[in-house]
């Protein structure tokens, strides 16, 4: 009995796919890239030197923009894609096809996959793609490393390069600076952490793609699990941000600051040593015996003391 491929057939899906590999030179003009079967999965790399567009159904406003030099996979079932750049640029393809013929397909509804991404901050990557590649990992100086994703994340930045920290032993995400609050205090407000907060930042992008600030709550500190009496150790903070998306879903993220109590003990510190004993001056025959010039300080009757 024949076998009968379509859309929902997920075999045609799940098995390893026939490549399609293609270069195209792009100019300002749309131009559409077909392939030999429904595709399973399409890796887009701009290869050129100017951003590129691409985009699943012809003339559409709903368009994803790759930066030169950057590249993407997604997976999506399509027999075509569509591509421009107003500089000229080269796309590069390598599309995993599966054996469905192209007239299965039909026409990809308009405004469905990809809308314009935003770049809130300038470093010339789209800010869903800085959600995937910038998880609290490694410095990025044009933008400080978030924790989330496009749904809700948040930013650190004390002015001085600190970025939020990826602590792997743990699994949780850390602000770089751990707060230290001296003079054996016996309270714990939402004064005393205000320096942290004012450099947290927490951001979710629209159903637009526009990046929206969001309101960050501070922590109970009642039930924070510190213990003001604890002194001269670290102990760890949480902030929580959450908010609800379409659905009703809730999205949450999470980071950790320490908090370090300060507390002299009560006597005096120690602050350096002096020395005590008799050194008045002292007039010697010649030849002096080797007693009688001995420097040490026993023999002077002298020794050392703590000053405080």
């Amino acid at each position: 009995m024949p076998i009968s491929v379509g859309l929902q057939h997920a075999g045609s899906f799940q098995v390893s796919g026939w490549p399609y590999l293609n270069t195209v030179v792009l100019t300002p003009s749309e131009q559409e890239i077909k392939f030999s079967f429904v595709s399973s999965e399409i890796t887009v790399w701009n290869a050129g030197g100017a951003d590129l567009s691409f985009y699943f159904t012809a003339g559409s406003s709903n368009i994803f923009i790759l930066p030169a030099g950057k590249r993407i996979t997604v997976r999506v079932k399509a027999g075509s894609i569509f591509a421009l750049s107003a500089d000229g640029s080269t796309i590069k393809l390598f599309v995993s096809m599966t054996n469905i013929p192209l007239a299965r397909i039909g026409v990809i509804p308009a405004g469905s996959y990809f809308r314009s991404m935003p770049d809130a901050d300038g470093d010339g990557i789209p800010d869903g793609l800085d959600m995937f590649t910038t998880y609290a990992g490694e410095p990025v100086t044009t933008n400080p490393n978030p924790i989330g994703d496009s749904e809700l994340w948040m930013e650190y930045d004390d002015g001085e390069g600190g970025v939020l920290i990826y602590d792997k032993n743990t699994g949780n995400t850390l602000l770089p600076n751990t707060l230290y609050l001296p003079d054996c205090q016996t309270t714990f407000e939402h004064t005393d952490i205000q320096p942290i907060m004012d450099n947290l930042n927490a951001y979710y992008l629209d159903g637009e793609g526009v990046q929206q600030p969001f309101t960050i709550t501070y922590p109970d500190l009642a039930t924070s699990g510190v213990q003001i009496l604890t002194r001269n150790s670290d102990q760890e903070v949480a902030i929580t941000v959450a908010r609800s998306t379409i659905g009703d879903d809730t999205v949450s993220v999470t980071v950790y600051f320490n908090v370090h109590f300060i507390c002299i003990a009560e006597s005096a510190p120690t602050t350096g040593y002096n020395w005590e004993g008799d050194f008045t001056s002292e007039t010697l025959s010649y030849p002096s015996t080797p007693e009688s010039t001995s420097m040490d300080p026993d023999d002077l009757g002298a020794g050392f003391f703590e000053e405080t």
